[in-house]
């Protein structure tokens, strides 16, 4: 049995580019699918593709930015089909003419707002009623990786794009008791034929990304491939949720935008070890020996220092709530890390009488 069987998908901007490669990927899956694009004629080809491939698969012309159109489609969905269980939100895009605050032109950052976010919005809005009255099923939303990181120039795709994500998040706990699940991808630049052409011509920009993924630059079937994923039942788990792709670790740690050109500290692991303190925990001692330890290829000392201070501050902080032990292990390993900044950890030793201490800050 397939993984979508009986279910029915629509698919926004599935005629072009990231869209036109869900065509081959949807259909040996059982779902019957639905392409909502804007270019009748492209979404007639996808359509005929699939068909021809033996899918089940109508196109229906749609604009996504307009409300009466996106209402449409999913009207045609549930009539043709009888019900809705996957919406891939899927339509979207950014333009040359993006640029920062003070020198984008107004109306490219109301092309982005419109197209990108109340895009999603709108087909949000029509399409979560169907997949409740169809009796639950999954949304899948397109962010990006400048929705996660700092990006110069593109204030316009980043402001749309983060709008998406922070949606993805509150929808998915809005409507999880009605078995609703709604997730976001969120690629860098993929290897559409526009992104392969600029490429292979030197485009610096284009260059400067793909060196910045630690497994290159994502082909539209990865996405194909994790968006069948997101909408199937081995995903049941999982909402709210914004799946990345590749990008380098010196371009963002837990969201923080950082150089990727800042020198390593130099540790004092002589004088700050687990050994140093005693009364640790056994667990604590574990974990915190798994955190000084993380070692990755290609990411700079510098910034895989940052990442272990995180997992260390969080042992302190969150962990130690409930077994003291454990924030021992977290000022140990982040002060062996010489001078990178300040750690919160909760208290040392075993917990007084009384009521919890308050976090303290511990220079490390």
């Amino acid at each position: 049995m397939a993984r979508l069987d009986g279910k029915v998908a629509l698919i926004t901007g599935a005629g072009t580019g990231i869209g036109r490669a869900q065509r081959a990927r949807w259909r040996p899956e059982g779902a019957k699918v639905v392409v909502a694009e804007i270019n009748a004629e492209a979404g007639e080809q996808t359509a005929q593709i699939v068909a021809q491939a033996g899918g089940d698969c109508i196109a229906i012309a749609t604009d996504v930015t307009q409300e009466d159109s996106v209402r449409a489609a999913i009207d045609a969905a549930v009539r043709h089909y009888g019900g809705l269980h996957i919406l891939h939100n899927n339509a979207g895009g950014s333009t040359p003419v993006d640029s920062t605050v003070v020198e984008v032109p107004i109306e490219e950052f109301w092309r982005a707002i419109r197209l990108d976010l109340f895009g999603t919005f709108l087909r949000c809005r029509f399409g979560i009623p169907a997949i409740i009255a169809s009796g639950g099923g999954s949304v899948i939303n397109m962010a990006s990786n400048v929705a996660l990181m700092g990006v110069a120039g593109r204030d316009c795709y980043t402001a749309a794009k983060g709008g998406i994500a922070a949606l993805t998040r509150s929808m998915a706990v809005e409507f999880a008791s009605q078995r609703v699940r709604v997730n976001a991808i969120a690629p860098s630049a993929t290897m559409t034929d526009r992104v392969r052409g600029r490429l292979e011509a030197g485009n610096p920009r284009v260059t400067k990304l793909a060196a910045a993924h630690l497994v290159g630059l994502i082909e539209p079937e990865d996405i194909a491939n994790m968006a069948v994923f997101l909408a199937s039942e081995e995903a049941r788990m999982i909402t709210g949720h914004g799946v990345s792709g590749g990008q380098r670790g010196d371009d963002f740690v837990n969201g923080r935008a950082l150089r990727s050109n800042t020198n390593p500290p130099t540790p004092n692991r002589g004088e700050h070890t687990l050994d140093n303190l005693p009364a640790t925990s056994a667990p604590a001692r574990t974990l915190g020996e798994f955190a000084c330890g993380l070692t990755f290829e290609h990411i700079p000392a510098a910034v895989l220092e940052r990442a272990k201070l995180l997992i260390l501050d969080a042992l302190g902080c969150g962990i130690a709530s409930n077994a003291y032990g454990f924030s021992d292990a977290a000022l140990a390993g982040a002060t062996a890390f010489g001078g990178i900044g300040r750690c919160s950890v909760i208290g040392r030793g075993q917990p007084p009488a009384g009521p919890r201490r308050r976090a303290r800050q511990w220079p490390c």
